[in-house]
């Protein structure tokens, strides 16, 4: 379950706490989703697409509910292998909302550590997780973690910004992979001195590496856009 969704383009708060199931880089915009609430009659209809153009055929899942606040249960539209949750919390339409459902997924692991499947058990699981689900969730919120404190520190001189409103971008993915896999490597360790440790140190290193250098766009306080480098101390606005 990726219940650790970022979203960006709702300043009023109309949804809150999305949880996908079954997302994935293949049948998600790279790890982006798009959504939009219709509020009419007394009923909120939520409806998540997989391109920005937001039409019929990109459509993963949907639905809606008349008590507001509440929970809505989405339900898979297009055989996505999508399905999901989210909570709207008010009375109003919200035309676009951008997600980052997931930075990177077990493929992309895969990518750098060809034997990684090999640390999972019989039924597919390492730490009681499915597959590496709960370390690229954790992955996932370093990498938010890391951002938000490079905004609150910056020129840009933001108070209560709340994290995270950036967009999934080439750059947040590898820096998520790599800090996925230290996440990993450092969970089957058998000691510091274990080879697989420093494995784990390299990876930690070279998430924080791409990161340094990664341009990533975020909105800012008077809704202008902001490009910048986390650890680094450039903030370019347009």
């Amino acid at each position: 379950m990726r219940e650790y969704v970022s979203r960006l383009f709702d300043d009023e708060d109309v949804t809150s706490f999305f949880e996908f199931e079954g997302a994935t880089r293949a049948n998600t915009d790279n790890g982006a989703l798009y959504a939009s609430v219709a509020y009419a009659g007394g009923t909120a209809t939520i409806d998540v697409y997989n391109h920005p153009d937001r039409t019929a055929a990109s459509k993963v899942c949907a639905g809606s509910t008349a008590t507001i606040p509440g929970t809505v249960t989405l339900a898979e539209s297009n055989a996505s292998g999508i399905t999901g949750t989210v909570k709207v919390n008010k009375a109003q339409s919200a035309e676009y909302v951008e997600l980052g459902a997931l930075y990177a997924d077990d493929g992309d692991l895969a990518v750098f550590e060809h034997d990684l499947s090999g640390l999972l058990d019989e039924s597919g699981q390492l730490a009681g997780m499915d597959g590496f689900e709960g370390f690229l969730r954790e992955a996932k919120r370093e990498i938010d973690s890391i951002v938000e404190i490079r905004l609150r520190t910056s020129e840009a001189g933001w108070v209560g910004w709340r994290a995270p409103k950036f967009r999934v971008t080439s750059d947040v993915s590898r820096a998520a992979v790599a800090e996925a896999l230290a996440l990993v490597f450092w969970h089957v360790r058998r000691g510091f001195d274990d080879p697989v440790a420093k494995t784990a140190i390299s990876y930690k290193q070279k998430a924080r590496q791409i990161l340094s250098s990664a341009a990533i766009e975020v909105k800012g306080p008077l809704g202008e856009t902001v490009t910048l480098s986390p650890l680094a101390s450039t903030v370019h606005r347009r």
